[in-house]
């Protein structure tokens, strides 16, 4: 349903007379571990995390260092990936240790070459 805007401007904009219908055009899907784990992976600075400690288990402050940011910011990322799974901390006194856990992304490559069979000749 689509209404016409009035002829003088700005004239009966307020008018709530009559109920205008809203439209929510923004599709949500329901937060599974495939859609979080691209969500995680959609950011190149996660991905170079990721990619740091696929080499090598490292302190946060050795994989923050390499970014032009604070560590904050760092720890908000390692935060998006820990919640997507694809990292796990453990506490070492006052050192804290980031350790990459490899199945979410093993599940998202598994979901990407079933693409191809999915999309036919489209690809």
């Amino acid at each position: 349903m689509s209404r016409a805007l009035p002829a003088a401007a700005g004239a009966g904009l307020l008018d709530t007379s009559r109920p205008c219908p809203i439209v929510n055009h923004m599709v949500k899907y329901p937060d599974t571990a495939l859609n979080v784990t691209f969500a995680a992976l959609a950011d190149p600075t996660r991905r170079a995390i990721l990619a740091r400690l696929a080499t090598r288990d490292a302190s946060v402050s050795e994989l923050a260092r390499p970014f032009d940011m604070s560590l904050p910011a760092v720890q908000k990322h390692l935060q998006v990936l820990e919640r997507a799974g694809l990292l796990r901390h453990a506490k070492r006194g006052r050192v804290r240790r980031c350790r990459l856990v490899a199945q979410p992304m093993r599940r998202a490559a598994r979901w990407i070459e079933q693409v191809p069979s999915v999309l036919g000749d489209a690809v």
